[in-house]
This record gives structure tokens, sequence and C-alpha cells, in this order.
């Protein structure tokens, strides 16, 4: 590259004193013609003027072709600079792969650098990457530039999120362990309470309406040979209290209809009763929200069925 400035340098050097030397020439064959008034002097300075010119001519063109030289010349070095970057992302890529698991730089093909999350989203995987870097950043062999006072900070907050991890999952170990006992104290009351409403159900000093009052499902005492029709438009709502409400189409029943509600609670793989109820509605109470529950309904005469209605879940 010195050597193509330098030959431009020169070139225009050359052109000054050749110039410098034409205007001479051009001076004395002026003096030279005055004093002898040849024509033939005159001629040849014509020629030699014009001769001046067509290497000035090919000085300017050298020159010019210099320039072009110059300007590939600073591509090539832009590109080759280019290609250098490249190689050092590429470098300090597998560099922070092998000892991270993960690839900081990003320089896309506009040239403008993006760095995407590095952190795991989930909590224990955060905190597996938080020791990993810390642990390298304590390494004498190949320390990180990370002053100690902010590796003590991070390796301190890093502590308090793993405490932190630990005391949810021993929460979450214990609501479930919650849960499992109040599902048995739940099956225990429903039993006794069943076997009382049935009681009740058939008791003939009971009047329907004392049963409607009590939330006693009324016994089915309507005897015909037209077969239940299956409910339809099933759905199913569950709110933060623990009670899902359930809402159905009974319409195409008569009066005094029964409807059979059955779930199937995760984790279990088949439906089972819940309740009998009248109404086209029911509110299935104490389940733990964010637990999965499919419902259907049927509607029930006498010892006919019909088929379930579509199902309804919840979470």
């Amino acid at each position: 590259m010195g050597a193509i400035v330098g030959r431009g340098v020169a070139i225009e050097l050359e052109m000054a004193v050749i110039e410098r030397e034409m205007a001479a020439r051009l001076i004395n064959r002026g003096i030279c013609l005055r004093r002898a008034g040849s024509w033939r002097d005159c001629l040849v300075l014509r020629t030699e003027s014009i001769a001046a010119r067509v290497v000035y001519i090919g000085c300017a063109a050298e020159c010019i072709a210099a320039r072009v030289v110059y300007i590939v010349c600073e591509v090539e070095c832009i590109a080759a600079r280019v290609n250098c970057l490249g190689a050092l992302e590429s470098r300090a890529n597998s560099f922070l792969r092998v000892n991270f698991g993960y690839a900081w730089f990003n320089i896309p093909p506009n040239g403008v650098s993006k760095m995407p999350d590095y952190i795991p989203k989930p909590d224990v995987e955060a905190s597996a990457y938080f020791n990993r870097v810390l642990q390298f950043a304590e390494n004498d062999d190949a320390p990180l530039i990370m002053p100690l006072a902010a590796v003590a900070a991070l390796r301190a907050l890093a502590s308090d999120f793993a405490d932190k991890i630990l005391s949810v999952e021993n929460a979450r170990a214990g609501l479930a362990n919650a849960v499992a006992v109040k599902d048995e104290a739940r099956a225990a009351v429903e039993v006794r309470f069943r076997a009382e409403i049935q009681r009740v159900q058939v008791d003939p000093l009971v009047t329907d309406s004392k049963r409607v009052a009590a939330g006693i499902p009324v016994r089915d005492t309507i005897r015909t040979t037209s077969a239940p029709v299956t409910p339809s438009a099933l759905v199913a709502v569950a709110d933060a209290a623990g009670i899902n409400n359930l809402t159905w189409d009974g319409s195409a029943n008569a009066s005094g209809i029964q409807y059979v509600v059955e779930a199937k609670i995760a984790p279990a793989l088949d439906f089972s009763t819940v309740d009998v109820v009248t109404a086209q509605k029911f509110a299935h109470t104490a389940q733990m929200p964010g637990r999965n529950v499919v419902y259907r309904v049927k509607a029930r005469r006498g010892t006919a069925t019909s088929a379930p209605s579509n199902t309804a879940s919840v979470y």
C-alpha cells in the first residue's frame, strides 16, 4: 500500500517537473523565434508542445490508475477486517458455549449487535447457571474480569435464591400432604352425608319443598315410558374459592327429571358420580384451584338414563 501511494506522489512530482521544463523551453523557443524568425523553429516548437501535452496526459492517466489501485486495496483491507471480526465472534461464542453453555454475542448481517437473554427461565436451571458462572469466576487458573466484591455479592444473592427455591419446594410438598389429608376427610364426610340424605329422600314425612329448601335432591317419582333426553351445552367455570360451577341445557326433558353429575378428577382416569340434582346447574365445592376436573351430565328418569352430555373441564 505504501509503495502505491509513493508511486502516485512520484508521478505527480514528475508531472510538475515536466510542466516547468516545458514552460522554460517554450520561453526559450519564443526568444529564439523572435530572433531568428524561422517558420521551421516555430514548427519544431509546436511539435514539442504537443509531445509535452501527450506526456502530461499519460502521467495523469498513470496517476488515476494508481488511485484506483489504492481504492481497491482499501476495499480489500475492509473485507479482511470483516472476516477477522467474524472469526473472533465465532471463537468467542465457542469459548462461552464450552464454559457457560450459552453464546452471548450475536452479530447479525446488518451489523447491529443484539444480546439474547442467556439466563434460563426455569428457577432450578437459572440457579445452576449462576453457580457455574461463579465457580468459573472464582477459579484462579482462568479468572474472569470481575471484581472480588462483585463475585462475593453475586454469590450471596445466588445462595439466597437457591434457599428460596428450596423453601418453595418444601411448601409444595407440605401443600400436597395437606390436600391429601383434606381429601380423606371429604371422602369420610361425603359417605356419611349421602347415607343420611338417601334416608331423607325416601322418608314420606318429608315434603319435596323441604328437601329442595335443604338442598337435598328430590327423588324422581314420575313414571313414564319416554326416555330422558341427553343434556347439552354443558359449561364448567372455576373460581379462586375452590368452587366449580356447572350449567347445562335440559329444557328438552319434562319437569321432575334428575341429572346425574359425573366428574373425572385428576389423576383419576374414570368418571365417578358427584351428585344427583333436579336443577340445571350444580356447584362442586371444596375443590383445589388449579386441579384439572372433567365433568359430564346424564339425565335420569326411573331406571332409564340418557347418554352423557358433552364434557366440560376446568384448568
